[in-house]
């Protein structure tokens, strides 16, 4: 799923369409959260998406069938199938973990921090609305 892809014929679904998608997608994210999210659909459609390959009649059988000596390749891309899973699968405990940890405290510190800031803001408005009322002879 790298590369340059020949293009469907009309009409005809291409079937690594959105797995191309959310790969592309996820190799060139830099935001945590983002890679995720990427992470989860990638996990939730390449299941399904493998089982299709690999049934009776799928894209395995079919590639068996149609040349002689497709067997060890098949054999190797089903091998594939299970270590990309497992891939998908590990790296996005690791991102869970990481924002659940030393990345998580951050970005909770960090979202205190604005929240902190906007209150002062919101300090500071207040103050200049009362100097604003008061030097224009107003009372409080």
């Amino acid at each position: 799923m790298t590369g340059a892809q020949p293009a469907m014929p009309p009409g005809i679904e291409d079937p690594h369409g959105s797995l191309r998608t959310l790969v592309a997608e996820l190799g060139e994210t830099q935001d945590l959260r983002r890679a995720g999210d990427l992470l989860a659909a990638l996990q939730a459609e390449l299941g399904p998406h493998f089982r299709e390959e690999e049934r009776a009649g799928g894209l395995f059988d079919t590639l068996s069938a149609a040349a002689y000596g497709q067997e060890r390749a098949v054999e190797e891309l089903r091998h594939e199938h299970v270590l990309l899973a497992a891939e998908v699968e590990a790296t996005l405990a690791q991102v869970r973990a990481t924002l659940r940890g030393p990345v998580g405290a951050v970005l909770r510190r960090a979202a205190l921090l604005a929240e902190r800031i906007r209150a002062h803001e919101r300090k500071e408005s207040t103050a200049w609305l009362g100097a604003i009322y008061a030097e224009s002879g107003g009372s409080e």
